[in-house]
């Protein structure tokens, strides 16, 4: 049972984050529908919703026998692994020359060169080889506060 709320647990925890990703897609993409999407995860019930749903099923997964409940806890862990995987090959797949493009099929044509050149007047420089401790502390802010 422990294991059922936990999951439950998770599934509230990972719909505040599928809100903010959907609410940042959604504005970043101009999709108002993936903003709505991201509006929906945001509510109290939809968290509620899912967090019973997950718990419901991770139950009743558990009652059927030791052995359902110990794959349902193999698929629950693998399967974000594989995805975790299989999205860091296909990162790493791609040329760095790529990212260019790529920015500007999201943020709109010239948005890259954009940054660039507003970086360069504020003071930025480009350098792999002095990684800075205060940048990376700076843009992990984001992270912290999710």
């Amino acid at each position: 049972m422990g294991y059922s709320l936990i999951m439950g647990v998770v599934a509230s925890v990972g719909a505040s984050f599928l809100a903010q990703a959907f609410t940042i897609t959604g504005y970043v993409t101009h999709s108002s529908a993936l903003s709505s999407v991201g509006a929906v995860f945001t509510k109290a019930l939809t968290r509620i919703v899912l967090a019973s749903a997950m718990v419901l099923l991770f139950t009743l997964l558990n009652a059927l026998g030791y052995k359902v409940s110990k794959a349902s806890i193999y698929v629950a862990w693998y399967i974000p692994l594989i995805v975790l995987l299989v999205s860091t090959v296909g990162m790493i797949a791609l040329p760095s020359t790529s990212a260019p493009t790529l920015w500007d099929k999201v943020f709109g044509a010239g948005s890259y060169q954009n940054v660039l050149t507003l970086s360069a007047t504020k003071g930025w420089k480009p350098s792999l080889l002095t990684p800075s401790v205060s940048a990376t502390l700076l843009a992990s802010i984001p992270l912290l506060s999710a």
